[in-house]
Formats: C-alpha cells, sequence, structure tokens
C-alpha cells in the first residue's frame, strides 16, 4: 500500500509541475518560475498538499494569492489525466523548508567563524 502511495505522490509532483508550467505563466512576472518541492497525500488520500517555491523570492508574495486560487483547476487537470475515482483535494503551500534550511547552513557558518 505504500508503494502505491508513494507512486501516486510522484504522479501528482509531476503533473503539476506540468499544470503550472502552462497554468501559472500567465500570473508569474518576467523571469520568475515554480518549482514543485514535494507532494504530500494524507492518510485517506482525500487530500494532497502540494508545496511549492516560486523564483526569485521578491516574486513570492504577489503572485501566491493568485496561484492558490487554482487549486480547483488543478484538481480538474489531474482528474482529466487519471482514471481514478477518487481525486484528492488539492492544497497549494509554499514550502518554507529551504528557506530554513538556508537559515540553519548561515548560522552554522557563523557559529564556524567564532
Amino acid at each position: 500500500m505504500a508503494y502505491q502511495k508513494e507512486r501516486f505522490s510522484s504522479f501528482l509532483e509531476h503533473e503539476m509541475a506540468e499544470f503550472f508550467s502552462r497554468e501559472a505563466a500567465g500570473l508569474l512576472p518576467e523571469g520568475a518560475f515554480i518549482s514543485v518541492t514535494r507532494v504530500v497525500i494524507s492518510e485517506s488520500g482525500e487530500t494532497a498538499d502540494i508545496f511549492i517555491l516560486i523564483f526569485p523570492d521578491s516574486a513570492t508574495k504577489e503572485s501566491f494569492a493568485e496561484i492558490k486560487k487554482l487549486g480547483k483547476d488543478a484538481r480538474k487537470y489531474i482528474s482529466d489525466r487519471l482514471k481514478r475515482r477518487q481525486i484528492p483535494k488539492i492544497s497549494i503551500k509554499l514550502d518554507n523548508g529551504l528557506d530554513k534550511a538556508v537559515r540553519v547552513e548561515k548560522l552554522l557558518d557563523s557559529i564556524e567563524n567564532i
């Protein structure tokens, strides 16, 4: 069962990257892009959290509000691509993990320099 969940998560990650490259291109400023970092599916399979990063950081705040509204369109896109009875509800979230990793790395560097 875990294998199926992992496989479905990988499928969602790939398809959402395709979806964002098509649908969100008009919502981003020139030179900005979106990267899907991970997909977390609930145990029941009813919800899927799609974590994204928007580059550069200056484009994040202005673009995320519009991109977040694409959740329903993303679910329809997945239902068209997938022959499955239960399609999870899509929730688009910003991935702050990379920011935290960079911050920890900077803190560790500052400690080494002392």
